[in-house]
């Protein structure tokens, strides 16, 4: 039979420890003191580490500012810039006012009439006719009106022919030009008279009243009598 171990060590005294041991023994009291010194310790590394995060977040460049919530209900903040407006649009000229033009009424001596925008050929009586280009001038004229304003423009070429005539029998004196220029209106003007007591159109009334009082102011100019 083996012999079992002799444990009579443990029963042994063991010798006393030295000053240096005691000196690495913790005491109970001590443990507790470095138990909260670690604590304070971790926290204080935690505070230190979330303040060094918090500064970099609200340091950090080129961040984005946050953007502003939509409104709710779709109302307009006071800060949005409404887009400018459209310049008002220029007020059209009026084209209630017919266009006016002045051009060479050209009468030959058998009566028949032309139009021009340059001086009449030789040969021909000239006046200054007022017309519109918008309004139709022949609109509704009737036969018998018609009619009356050839006879009005044959009176008026016998007339310019007489006083063509008289001027070159007598070799172009002033006093007898001015003389056959006289009887000359006076012959277009009752010329005219005639024609206006036609059922004429308003149109050609018009126009009959304008070259009437023309040739009454040349006759004033040359003190006809």
């Amino acid at each position: 039979m083996s012999r079992e171990p002799d444990a009579s060590w443990l029963d042994e005294a063991r010798a006393p420890m030295t000053a240096w041991e005691r000196a690495l023994r913790p005491a109970g009291a001590s443990r507790w003191v470095l138990a909260l010194l670690l604590v304070a310790v971790g926290v204080f590394l935690t505070l230190a580490v979330w303040t060094a995060m918090q500064d970099a977040r609200h340091s950090s460049p080129g961040r984005a500012a946050p953007q502003a919530s939509a409104p709710v209900g779709g109302s307009t903040p006071d800060a949005w810039v409404s887009p400018p407006s459209a310049p008002p649009a220029t007020a059209a000229p009026s084209t209630n006012q017919p266009r006016a033009q002045q051009i060479s009424r050209c009468t030959s001596h058998a009566g028949s009439a032309s139009y021009s925008d340059s001086p009449c050929p030789a040969g021909t009586f000239e006046s200054i006719v007022t017309v519109r280009p918008d309004t139709n001038l022949a609109d509704g004229l009737t036969s018998e009106a018609r009619q009356a304003s050839i006879q009005a423009n044959a009176a008026a070429a016998q007339s310019a022919a007489q006083y063509e005539q008289h001027v070159a029998l007598n070799g172009g004196r002033a006093d007898t030009g001015i003389a056959a220029e006289c009887g000359l209106l006076n012959a277009q003007v009752a010329a005219i008279d005639s024609a206006a007591r036609q059922p004429l159109p308003a149109q050609e009334q018009d126009r009959l009243k304008a070259e009437r009082r023309r040739l009454r102011d040349r006759q004033s100019a040359l003190r006809c009598g």
